[in-house]
């Protein structure tokens, strides 16, 4: 070929490259930008789970409370508890959440300030009624605003869904304009790169040696290309096991906790010897079935009053337990329904949380006649 047509082919080749270096950045940046908006869309719908779980943890807390107040089961404060502590959490995790948005985190404090109002109103409730404080009970009944900030949580909660809905369609209709103009960007550099490699093929189409090293090249970015879309795939099956399979394990762990505190469970209702669970302070929250058979208390008479009304005797057990030490093999009295006593040993085990001593366990064994034992 003359010198023309090469200064021509090197030309070509150049703007060749160019358009394909061009196209490469657009792409590049288009994957760029969807990778951050795939992260913020997540970080989106995280905020949007934390605020429908605190929502779903005020309600069923103001629920079991309320249920608490009409019928003084135990177990329905402790629900109510349990679920404004997670409210609780959820509130933390959303506010970390939002804590780079203004306007979304001075709604959230808002939020923050009426759910831990209600909740406060609403446990106020529960203790009235746990203490049995009528005149309490009645005078809180009566300025409950209960219904009324419960609604106003429900649409403040709304609008701020509302807000980020809103910022997903705005990310949505940026997402979907990036694509167009990458298409756009995308396919013009194709068809550029096709008149140019027409004009080159023109340009040296008595030279075949380098037309099919070009074919050759074009083929090797080909497979280059398909190999790492390939790796790609591979990388992102893997990964989608990996979190399949820690989906799996996290099941099997709550399986094996939930089966491990119903054995537990089983363990303690069928011993012979009496099991108290009392606080730091010695008020009965839990026994095993063997309290009731030999004292002929009703559990409702028994959960919630001092062990002193039902063990006289044991006040050396509030200091032991306070300083978390065991008290093995002790005298005991055992006060029955009918107004007898029996005789036998107790033992009080501290029950801890992280090195805490949150409560304790007295375990009674009675001195029974060989007929009774």
């Amino acid at each position: 070929m003359n010198e023309r047509i090469i200064r021509l082919a090197y030309a070509g080749f150049v703007a060749t490259c160019v358009v394909i270096g061009f196209a490469a950045v657009a792409a590049f940046r288009n994957i760029s930008r969807a990778e951050a908006s795939a992260d913020w869309v997540n970080h989106t719908h995280a905020t949007i789970y934390a605020l429908d779980r605190v929502v779903g943890s005020v309600v069923a807390g103001d629920g079991a409370a309320r249920l608490f107040v009409l019928t003084g089961r135990p177990g329905e404060l402790v629900e109510a508890r349990g679920e404004f502590g997670e409210m609780a959490d959820h509130l933390e995790s959303l506010t970390a959440l939002t804590r780079d948005d203004a306007a979304t985190l001075a709604q959230v404090r808002e939020l923050e300030a009426l759910t831990q109002r209600h909740a406060e109103s609403a446990l106020a409730l529960a203790a009235a009624r746990e203490g049995k404080d009528r005149v309490a009970l009645e005078k809180l009944l009566q300025t409950d605003p209960g219904v009324e900030v419960l609604q106003e949580i429900k649409r403040l909660a709304a609008r701020i869904r509302a807000g980020q809905f809103e910022l997903l369609d705005q990310r949505d209709r940026s997402a979907y304009r990036q694509a167009q103009t990458t298409r756009w960007v995308v396919g013009t550099c194709v068809v550029l790169d096709f008149l140019l490699l027409a004009t080159l093929a023109w340009l040296v189409r008595d030279d075949i040696a380098a037309r099919r090293r070009l074919a050759a090249t074009l083929q090797e970015a080909n497979a280059v290309l398909e190999a790492r879309v390939a790796e790609r795939t591979a990388d992102l099956a893997a990964t989608n096991a990996r979190l399949k399979a820690e989906n799996h394990e996290r099941k099997w762990s709550a399986q094996s906790l939930e089966h491990q505190l119903r054995y537990n469970q089983v363990i303690v209702n069928a011993t012979r010897d009496l099991v108290f669970v009392v606080t730091k302070t010695l008020a009965v929250t839990r026994v095993n079935p063997a309290v009731m058979l030999r004292t002929g208390w009703t559990e409702e008479s028994i959960l919630g009053r001092p062990l002193r009304d039902f063990l006289p005797g044991t006040e050396a057990a509030e200091p032991a337990l306070r300083s978390g030490r065991e008290l093995p093999d002790q005298p005991a009295r055992l006060r029955l329904q009918s107004g007898g006593e029996l005789t036998g040993r107790f033992t009080l085990l501290p029950i801890r949380d992280n090195d805490r001593v949150v409560g304790g366990v007295v375990l009674v064994h009675l001195d029974l006649p060989p007929s009774q034992s």
